[in-house]
């Protein structure tokens, strides 16, 4: 079962977050290994999303949401931040990314399995009647799958 989330895991979280706004805002910069230089704010912003109700252990978490950035970075793709439902919280993570999608435009959302969004939109304790693939295909944002 999926445990209490530390202070360490928030703030690894947060600072990716802003690296990541830094990087999409900056005008030019070098990729390492690159002889030329990219606009990065051209890149349009992605978000993540794990479902972490189902998954046994706290390595798994970390398993998810890692392959969510390495996926993001061989992508070149902005990963402003990943959203992860816990048991416990009820949906959460899901409202959380609904609001970011609503604040940011992205143009896409990672997830690590497509079955993530195979349960209903909870909304004050009660279902809306669409999944979460539904809503986010409503959205109008892709949806990419990570994990092979």
């Amino acid at each position: 079962m999926i445990g209490t989330k530390s202070l360490t895991y928030e703030q690894q979280r947060s600072s990716d977050t802003v690296e990541a706004l830094l990087a999409a805002t900056a005008p030019l910069s070098s990729q390492p290994g690159d002889n030329h230089t990219v606009n990065r704010s051209a890149r349009a912003w992605t978000l993540g999303y794990v479902d972490a109700t189902g998954l046994q252990r706290n390595a798994d978490l970390g398993e998810h949401t890692a392959r969510i950035r390495e996926y993001a970075e061989r992508q070149q793709f902005t990963l402003i931040s990943t959203h992860v439902d816990l048991p416990h919280e009820n949906g959460l993570g899901f409202r959380t990314l609904l609001a970011s999608i609503e604040r940011t435009a992205p143009q896409r959302v990672l997830v690590s399995r497509l079955a993530h969004l195979d349960s209903p939109v909870i909304i004050d304790g009660e279902p809306t009647g669409e999944t979460k693939f539904e809503r986010l295909k409503r959205l109008r944002v892709d949806i990419h799958e990570v994990f092979p």
